[in-house]
């Protein structure tokens, strides 16, 4: 008799436990990946479906309040709204309970249709509010490049800056700015480079002009002692190294100064000589004669007079 009122009240018990128990463990433990947009649109909501294993006909209230649970909770998790999808599961629910209602055929055909135009127009608007961010997104991008363009043809660097300046503090979106700003620097570089390089062609173009004046006042001093204390003392501790020649220019410089300083030499050696070379009557055809001496050769009259 006791083991007959224990399995009675067994029995009793599993009597009372609700038909839909298992239905709601199943939706409380669904992923996140399985309560998105997508995947719940994916789910056979029809009169024969049995969205995530539970049939349609055994949805009711709780089921959808355990699903909209579920849903708002993977919403925290990762930061996003989930109010678009709550709306959408309404509409399913509302749906759902057509379908599951007494009404005859005909009329649950109707909600069914109703449900499934709702439920179009749903993602229709979906679409349409996702091709709007579309639209968006690419007309924030052609005032980026309207922008960048303007970047590019800028040839003063102070208008450039001026203009960065202002375009980084403007309402326009950050990543904008940011890539605008970006923009800015390269072609900041680029226009300091560029002003680097006229700045030395323009020093170039003025140490070409002042070379050739200056080689123009050596080639005329006269063949003095003077003029060659002159130029001794301008090669003397760099002072040819003018700031305003290049260095190309101020090694042609002393080397026009070497040889200013070699023709008065050999100007003076020859005055100085005439006198030795007449007395012994070497003839004018040669005495520019080169005599070997040595490894080395000298002329005919630096020979004769060089030692006295």
């Amino acid at each position: 008799m006791k083991c007959l009122t224990l399995a009675g009240f067994a029995l009793l018990v599993l009597q009372n436990i609700p038909a839909n128990a298992a239905s709601l463990e199943t939706i409380s433990r669904l992923s996140c990946s399985d309560v998105s947009q997508s995947a719940v649109a994916r789910q056979s909501w029809s009169a024969s479906g049995a969205p995530y294993g539970v049939p349609l006909a055994e949805w009711r209230q709780d089921e959808f309040a355990q699903l909209r649970s579920r849903i708002v909770e993977c919403g925290k998790q990762s930061g996003s709204d989930s109010r678009a999808l709550i709306a959408y599961l309404q509409r399913l629910e509302g749906m759902t309970r057509l379908q599951n209602s007494a009404a005859d055929r005909a009329g649950r055909q109707t909600s069914v249709d109703e449900a499934h135009r709702r439920s179009q127009a749903l993602n229709e608007s979906m679409e349409q509010a996702q091709s709007d961010r579309q639209k968006a997104s690419e007309a924030e991008k052609e005032v980026e490049r309207g922008l960048v363009t303007k970047v590019e043809a800028f040839t003063s660097a102070s208008e450039l800056k001026l203009f960065c300046s202002e375009t980084w503090k403007s309402q326009l979106p950050e990543t904008t700015r940011v890539d605008v700003v970006v923009a800015c620097k390269s072609k900041l570089s680029r226009l300091a480079i560029a002003d680097q390089e006229n700045a030395e062609a323009r020093k170039a173009q003025t140490s070409a002009t002042q070379l050739s004046e200056l080689i123009r006042k050596v080639r005329e001093m006269p063949a003095t002692n003077e003029t060659v204390q002159q130029l001794q003392y301008l090669r003397s501790d760099n002072h040819y190294r003018l700031p305003t020649l290049t260095f190309q220019d101020q090694n042609s410089y002393i080397n026009a100064i070497d040889g200013r300083l070699g023709e008065i030499g050999n100007q003076l050696t020859d005055a100085t000589c005439a006198g030795v070379v007449s007395k012994i009557a070497v003839p004018q055809d040669l005495r520019d004669a080169v005599v070997v001496d040595g490894l080395a050769g000298v002329s005919l009259t630096y020979f004769l007079c060089g030692p006295a």
